[in-house]
Formats: structure tokens, sequence, C-alpha cells
């Protein structure tokens, strides 16, 4: 006698449809998340190389034209700007060698840099000031060069500028050196704690 066997069509169920999908949603959520952290440090990186370029830039106009020059700190908006003239008391200024210059705003050097953030350490530096050599000084606001009592020990000897990022867990660091003016790029892995310098990757 023979007997037909009935095939059964078999595909997936309801519920193993609905793992498949959380399990997706759930790496591309993962994935999308990593992308745009990862997004965020190169914008940073590449705003940092850009900011390290132009004081280069400014410090060698300096040399070129044996003049002294003078970079405003605007943290507010991210900016730093020539100073019109260079006051060495209130009763004296000097030209500015870098006054014609552009000012370098840091947020439209990057696609997508609005929301990127600038702080300075030590926290009282309103400028930095390049000599006719290509030295560098910490300026204040009443332009007088910040000296070590008035700042942490380890501060006095340098400026640096902070870039940060909401979106990114990372800090990117541009340090100038005084008074020999070295410009060094660096990172930290976390917001709050101080860069590293020994590669800036």
């Amino acid at each position: 006698m023979r007997t037909n066997k009935t095939t059964k069509d078999t595909g997936f169920t309801l519920p193993e449809l609905m793992i498949v999908i959380v399990i997706v949603g759930i790496l591309s959520g993962t994935s999308i998340a990593n992308f745009s952290q990862r997004w965020a440090q190169e914008r940073l990186l590449a705003a940092s190389r850009h900011l390290q370029s132009w004081i280069d830039q400014q410090r060698r106009i300096a040399i070129q034209e044996g003049k002294a020059c003078e970079l405003s700190i605007d943290t507010a908006q991210a900016e730093l700007r020539p100073s019109s003239k260079i006051t060495l008391d209130s009763d004296s200024s000097i030209p500015n060698a870098c006054a014609n210059q552009e000012t370098f705003e840091i947020r439209k050097s990057v696609n997508n840099g609005s929301s990127i953030n600038l702080s300075v350490t030590p926290s009282n530096a309103t400028a930095l000031r390049f000599s006719f050599r290509g030295h560098s000084e910490v300026v204040d606001k009443n332009g007088q060069r910040l000296t070590c009592s008035e700042t942490s020990i380890g501060e006095c000897d340098a400026l640096v500028l902070n870039l940060t990022l909401s979106e990114s867990t990372k800090k990117r660091c541009v340090k100038v050196i005084s008074p020999l003016g070295i410009i060094r790029t660096g990172v930290s892995q976390s917001t709050s704690s101080s860069c590293s310098y020994s590669h800036s990757f």
C-alpha cells in the first residue's frame, strides 16, 4: 500500500522573525553610535591640526617681518584673532606683525564643527605673543606676560588650547611651549584629563 507524505512548508515563525529584528536593531544602534563618536573624533583631529598650522604660520610671519605678533584668544567664539596692536603697558604699544591676517575660526575650520568648544590652560590667558625671533609667551588681559607665580607649577611654560565636542569622549589639544615657541598637538582619552603629546592619533 502506498501512502502519500504531505510536505509542510517550513519558514520562520513570527517570534523568530521578531528576535532577528531585535538583534539587527541592537547591532545597528551600536554601530551608528560608534560611527558618530569616531566622526566627532576625526573633526577634532582635523580642527587641532588646522589650528596648529595656523599658529605656526603666524609665528613664521613674526620671524619674517622681524616684529612681534600677538594673537588674542576668544574662548566664547572659539577663535584666535591677531590683535590690532600689542600693548606693552598702559602707556606704550607697538605694531602687530600679524595684524592683517585673517581670524582663525575653529568652528568653521572643519565641516559640521559648529559645536566645537575651546578652553585654555592657564585659564587667565587671553593672548599668545611671538617675538621677532619666534619665541613665545602667554599674556593676560592686561597685556602682561604670565609668570609662574600667577599660575600653577608647570602651567607657566606653555599655553594649551583644548578642543572638545559634546559627541566625543576624547579631547584634542594644541600646546605652545614657551619660551621656544614649539607647537605640538596632543590627545586625551577623556575631556577632564590632561593631554598626552607623545602621539596625537
